[in-house]
């Protein structure tokens, strides 16, 4: 038998590099993903990964990591997601906005207004049971399919008087700002002056998914990297 030569490096030469190990990460489409980027870049340095981003509708995020595909990013903590996900420590605090028609900011102004009122947010959002754990009622809520864009479009519609979206900032100039950035222009449309409560988000996978000791492991990628995370000022 004709023995193959053996492939021998030259003294000193590097090994190539192993590649990073590539995690799928469902986000939500709309691109509010883009504000996180710094986030999950130190946490791809911290895990010694790398993230494939894979931007989708939210209930579609919502079943590929249900079902295993990967990792999701942005979910709030319910007790019935807690039936189907898995979930990380927080890793981000949100706050939820509401806009109403330019205007008719006066009279909704008081969150105790919209307890007879028609309130749209993107479909697979957990809103009502944000809005029922500050104690705010809601006379109504209709779906969008097609995200945070689509509930604002409902407004301007008149087919409801409020929607909600969900961003970082605390002050109205900050989420105004974030919203341009992000492809939702506001025109036509008027920022409540008071947020309407705050929301952990979570990274999350199903509860069979075979992703859950990765989940382990940034667990604790965000405890050793807190204060790293803090300085990013998200």
């Amino acid at each position: 038998m004709r023995r193959r030569p053996l492939l021998l490096l030259p003294l000193g030469a590097a090994l190539p590099a192993r590649a990073a190990p590539r995690v799928p990460l469902a986000v939500g489409e709309h691109g509010g993903h883009r504000h996180w980027l710094p986030l999950f870049a130190l946490l791809a340095q911290a895990l010694g990964i790398e993230w494939d981003l894979r931007p989708m509708p939210w209930p579609r995020a919502q079943s590929f990591a249900e079902q295993g595909g990967g990792l999701m990013f942005g979910l709030a903590h319910t007790p019935a997601r807690a039936q189907r996900f898995v979930f990380s420590q927080p890793a981000a605090l949100v706050h939820t906005w509401a806009l109403v028609r330019a205007g008719e900011g006066a009279a909704l102004a008081a969150p105790q207004s919209l307890r007879e009122r028609t309130v749209c947010m993107a479909r697979a959002s957990s809103y009502p049971d944000t809005l029922r754990a500050q104690g705010i009622a809601v006379g109504q809520w209709l779906e969008s399919d097609q995200g945070d864009p689509g509930a604002l479009r409902m407004v301007r519609a008149r087919r409801c008087d409020a929607a909600l979206v969900t961003l970082p900032g605390r002050q109205p100039e900050r989420v105004r700002r974030l919203l341009l950035e992000v492809g939702m222009p506001i025109e036509g449309l008027e920022l409540l002056p008071r947020h309407l409560g705050d929301t952990a988000l979570h990274f999350v996978t199903g509860v069979e998914s075979r992703w859950r000791s990765l989940l382990a492991q940034l667990d604790q990628a965000l405890t050793r990297e807190r204060r790293h995370i803090e300085q990013l000022g998200l």
